[in-house]
């Protein structure tokens, strides 16, 4: 996925939350303040096209929760809470949205400390091959040392 594609993404989302929160004050802009609040509200609400909100699966099941929880606060009779099973359902949606949400950033994570890891793996090479360099370096200079010695003694034996 490009950048501007992501990015689109995240503005998107961004009016999907906005038009979700006027929605739940009772401040729409773009729809009628009856009170009313759906999917389809909240998508017609960000001025999106239809069914854009589909896209955006993560805010899909959060808003679904969140719509059914605020029907649930205010009376209305909501099929989808009536029984334990679509409380429990609802449950689940709600921590399978947090899931994802610890899933990415954790990806996030493990981006950054596999960047790290390189960065270390390539300082590490780099400190071997400088060692290699210096090893031999050092083996040069004694070696000629060594040399210098060696002829000095022959001087000596020859000048005798």
């Amino acid at each position: 996925m490009t950048k501007e594609k992501r990015l689109h993404g995240l503005v998107t989302e961004a009016r999907l939350e906005a038009a979700l929160e006027r929605l739940l004050a009772g401040k729409p802009q773009h729809t009628p303040a009856d009170g009313r609040i759906s999917v389809a509200r909240v998508n017609q609400e960000a001025t999106l096209n239809r069914g854009a909100i589909y896209h955006h699966k993560e805010f899909l099941a959060k808003a679904k929760v969140t719509i059914a929880r605020y029907k649930n606060s205010k009376g209305e009779k909501n099929e989808n809470l009536d029984d334990p099973v679509s409380i429990e359902l609802s449950n689940i949606n709600t921590e399978l949205v947090n899931a994802k949400q610890n899933i990415k950033k954790l990806k996030q994570q493990k981006s950054v400390c596999q960047e790290k890891e390189k960065i270390a793996q390539d300082f590490a090479a780099n400190l071997v091959a400088r060692n290699a360099q210096l090893e031999r370096a050092l083996f040069d200079v004694i070696t000629d040392n060594e040399r210098l010695k060696l002829d000095q003694k022959l001087r000596l034996v020859s000048s005798e």
